[in-house]
């Protein structure tokens, strides 16, 4: 099973509008669906197991991953066909969904997300270095 059906999008626009734009072929929901989760990978895999996070179906899907990935759907969506006709909330939430994205990779953010694992199964955590900025005193 897909980790995001068409039928899911109906909670972030009218399924009728994306088939309007997408002229009711589906193939080219599943490729938007396909290069946006392609997409979220390069943010999530130095951390995360991403096979596990886009792997999983149903009740078992992290639902922040599922409204991040909507919201870049949505959007791919919208400005594969007319960009004017898109809404400053579609914006808005595709901007909210990639500053997300980069604060996850960044470490700002951690979601409760798979983490990536070693050949004896234990979670690879990835340390992160670095001083304060160097400071001169003048007297």
């Amino acid at each position: 099973m897909a980790f995001l059906t068409k039928d899911e999008l109906k909670t972030k626009s009218h399924i009728e509008i994306i088939d309007a734009i997408t002229r009711s072929d589906d193939a080219i929901i599943d490729m938007i669906i396909s290069e946006s989760i392609s997409y979220m990978k390069g943010y999530l895999n130095a951390r995360y197991d991403v096979e596990a996070v886009f792997g999983a179906s149903g009740n078992d899907r992290d639902p922040v991953v599922l409204k991040i990935l909507k919201a870049i759907v949505i959007y791919e969506i919208y400005a594969s066909n007319n960009p004017q006709m898109m809404t400053q909330v579609i914006k808005d939430n595709n901007d909210r969904a990639i500053k997300w994205l980069e604060k996850v990779q960044q470490t700002e953010i951690n979601p409760d997300l798979p983490l990536k694992k070693d050949e004896d199964n234990n979670d690879l955590l990835t340390a992160k270095f670095g001083s304060n900025e160097r400071r001169e005193n003048h007297y």
